[in-house]
This record gives structure tokens, sequence and C-alpha cells, in this order.
């Protein structure tokens, strides 16, 4: 979770409240910066007394995506497409009388414009940005140090685990990587035999994200992306998410903090049994062969007996010996497995909450 004071918890929580004749009010007053950098460098524009309204999405893995509204009574908004900014979001703090007199906020990773759509209508002027982090998904997967060779632009890995590479590639994309504090055990220890980028070339060029997303799927962690302090445009984080993990924040439907509206869904988990087939032969100037198979397998018995029984094999040629083919079948069902179960709980903003952290609901109604 993100750290934030204790005055900004307060806020958050209870509000602040103001003088009305002898009765106390509370209320909150949002505090929200938006200040847009140009992507040279060379300009910034200060659009935070023109906001109207924002719509803010955290992702994983570069997906994160905003809409912001901008007062344009002026015609004075600039063209900022193209442009950066790094929204920040908290509460102002005020006295009885709702006098400010001061602001705790934090900023959110960068986000980039993309769209930018003037709009009229009787008495009002507005300027809608869409915002997006795509920057990973846009950039193809190509280094100085890799893959120079064009056209075909194409790497073989050997010697390096799914951390290392991944970090490499993070940099190469203008991305930082933090160092580890939690893992699974696999993510900086398993070194695939051989790992290809662009091996595919009927096909386009992979993306970073691509490349990173296939790197991920050897373990069972995930990345956050974080706002850099030195000034790049994020960090990332690798989480390992598990069902013994502490619980972060808890609300609740009758006392602070409170939300307002919860569901939860859940489906079967398909497939339900995961085969990976593991030490393939590779051999030089030759197609290679399965002469030596491993094979993985992890099956999870409570959708299997709901169900009946849904297999999927996966080609895990990197891997070479039994428990790495276990581990893989075991890390491509536990994806499935948090994939079939959603919900949504609709709270008063909470600075703290960051992607993956882990949040209870206590619903009396």
């Amino acid at each position: 979770m993100r750290d934030i004071s204790s005055d900004l918890l307060n806020a958050q929580n209870y509000g602040q409240y103001i003088l009305v004749g002898t009765s106390r009010h509370y209320t909150r007053i949002p505090y929200v910066q938006l200040v847009f950098h140009s992507e040279s460098g060379s300009g910034a524009e200060d659009y935070s007394n023109r906001f109207m309204g924002i719509e803010h999405h955290v992702e994983h893995l570069g997906n994160d995506y905003a809409t912001i509204q901008l007062n344009n009574y002026d015609h004075k908004v600039k063209d900022v497409v193209g442009w950066w900014i790094e929204p920040v979001y908290g509460d102002c703090f005020f006295n009885t009388s709702k006098a400010i007199i001061g602001h705790e906020g934090h900023a959110m990773p960068r986000l980039w414009v993309k769209y930018q759509t003037d709009v009229s209508y009787p008495g009002k002027k507005m300027v809608v940005l869409e915002l997006e982090d795509k920057k990973l998904a846009e950039k193809p997967c190509i280094t100085d140090d890799l893959n120079p060779l064009a056209p075909y632009h194409y790497a073989e890995l050997t010697g390096f685990t799914p951390f290392w590479m991944i970090t490499h590639l993070l940099n190469h994309a203008g991305f930082g990587m933090q160092v580890l504090e939690q893992d699974d055990g696999f993510i900086n220890s398993f070194i695939p035999q051989k790992f290809r980028i662009n091996e595919d070339l009927d096909d386009d060029y992979e993306s970073f994200k691509d490349v990173i997303e296939r790197l991920l799927a050897f373990t069972k962690c995930y990345l956050r992306k974080i706002v850099d302090t030195g000034g790049g445009p994020a960090e990332y984080k690798v989480i390992f998410p598990q069902e013994s993990d502490p619980i972060n924040e808890t609300y609740y439907s009758y006392q602070q903090p409170q939300f307002s509206e919860f569901a939860y869904r859940e489906k079967v988990v398909i497939p339900n049994y995961i085969l990976t087939y593991c030490n393939y032969t590779y051999i030089e100037g030759e197609d290679g062969n399965w002469d030596n198979l491993i094979i993985g397998e992890a099956q999870d018995q409570d959708s299997i007996d709901r169900y009946g029984e849904v297999m999927m094999p996966v080609w895990r040629k990197e891997a070479i010996n039994q428990d790495e083919a276990n581990f893989l079948a075991s890390a491509y069902l536990d994806r499935y497995k948090i994939a079939s179960k959603g919900g949504r709980v609709i709270v008063p903003l909470d600075m703290r909450v960051e992607l993956f952290d882990k949040v209870q609901v206590y619903d009396t109604r």
C-alpha cells in the first residue's frame, strides 16, 4: 500500500467539518493537480484549475488509461496531444469556515495524451483528453545489443533468468525496475534453455509488452507500475500475490472506511487441467525433437468435480526437468484460477490502495 499521512487518512475516512450555524457538516474537498509536460521538455502547462472531471483506470502492465475533462471557457487550453502527465490526487485541508489551509496529494504513474477533443454545448466549452500508457505495447522489441540486425531483429537468449530479461527489456523501453522484494522463487532462479524474440516472422514483430508477458508466464508474479522518483516515465515492481497475504484494507457497509456498493462474481475455472510439454531437444540446422519429453501437470480438482475436466496442453520448450515442468503448469493454472474470481467495490478516493493490494469487504446489509 502507498504511505500517506495521518491527516490525509483522516480526511479520506471521515472528512472534515465546517460550521453551519452551530452544526457540524462533514465534507471532503478533492485536491487534483494536472500539469502537462511536452515530450521534448520544452513546455509545461498547469491546468489544475480547469479540472472538471476524471476517470482513471490502473491496469496491469502498461494498460493504464484515463479521460480528463477541462474547462475551456476562454479557449486557452493548448494542443497537448503527445504530452505527458503524472496526475496528483488527494484531499485539501480546511478550517471550520471552509478556508483551505493546506493539501496533500500523491502522483500516479505517467500517462500520455493520445486524443484531444474540443466540445461545445450551450453555455459550456470544454476539452476532453484521452490518455494512455501504451508505450510497451507500441514499441517493437528491438534493442541494439540483443537483436540489432535488420530486417529480422531475431534474438536468442541463453543463460538469463526471467527477471534479468524483463529488467533489461524495460530499461530499453525507457522504464525502470525496482530491486526484488518479493517473488515466487522462480522468476530470478529459472534459466530457460533458450528464449527467442521475434522468432516467427510470419507475424508482426513482437512488442516489448508481448515479450515481457511471455516471460511473466514462466512465473507466478505480476508487475506493478509506480512513479519513478528519479524523473523517468515509470518504474515497475515485481508483485507475488498469494492467498496467505495479509489484508491491506477492510471496507465496511456501516462504518468508515465505508463502501457504497459491492459486487462479487465467481466462475468455473476453465481450463482446469494443465499439461506442460517440456525438454525440447534443439538440433542445430535441423528441426528439434521431443525424444526426451517431460510432462508437467497441475489441476484444480474442485472445478473438475463441478464441471468436468477441461485440459489445456502448453509447449514449454524452455524447461528441462520435472520440477520446472510442474512449476510452469502450476503457474499457468494459478492465472486461470485468479481470473475466475472478480468483483468491484465503490469507495471514496483512497490513495493508499495500489494494484494487487488485498482488500476485504465487511457487509452487514
